[in-house]
């Protein structure tokens, strides 16, 4: 995977681990098939973001639910920068600061689902949904024009039942295109 040059931003005036914002990899085939957003980036001193991803429960997740292949895949946050505080749930108006951002990066993408990993991704993907984002959980739904499923956070929640249906999700989406 290769990372995705980042874009600049200070919308939020919040202190960042790194110089720059980190927008996320993408495989290296042409056609993506799925955009899998997470919650923010799990960089760790002296790693990139690749390496600290592949390396955490997050990342070997990721590998099992997309079978090993991630040429077709692009990988994103729904916060781009690493807040100094880097365990923190970042806060609605950091997320809604951000959702412009993922929106872009989305629709660039107009043959893709979407996988959403955790309440967090959700509800930076998708601000209409109401109520608790907890009860999309495990749920295929169709959104600003791409299937997309809702999970539990892969580092804490997310169930074997969500797994499994991860899978088949990203079967479909696979199967689905030429």
């Amino acid at each position: 995977m290769r990372e995705i040059e980042p874009k600049e931003c200070d919308v939020c005036g919040e202190k960042i681990l790194r110089s720059s914002v980190v927008w996320g990899l993408e495989g290296e085939k042409r056609s993506k098939r799925l955009v899998i957003v997470l919650q923010s980036s799990d960089e760790r001193e002296g790693e990139s973001y690749e390496q600290a991803l592949w390396q955490s429960k997050t990342g070997r997740l990721i590998l099992k639910v997309v079978g090993g292949d991630v040429g077709d895949v692009v990988i994103t946050n729904a916060v781009k920068c690493l807040p100094l505080d880097r365990y923190k749930t970042p806060s609605a108006v950091v997320v809604n600061n951000c959702r412009s951002h993922l929106a872009a990066m989305v629709e660039h993408f107009p043959k893709s689902g979407v996988l959403c990993v955790g309440s967090v991704a959700l509800a930076a993907y998708a601000p209409e949904l109401s109520g608790n984002l907890q009860d999309y959980r495990g749920k295929v739904m169709f959104l600003h024009e791409k299937s997309v499923l809702a999970v539990g956070h892969f580092g804490r929640s997310v169930t074997r039942e969500e797994i499994d249906l991860a899978i088949r999700f990203v079967k479909s989406l696979r199967d689905e295109l030429p």
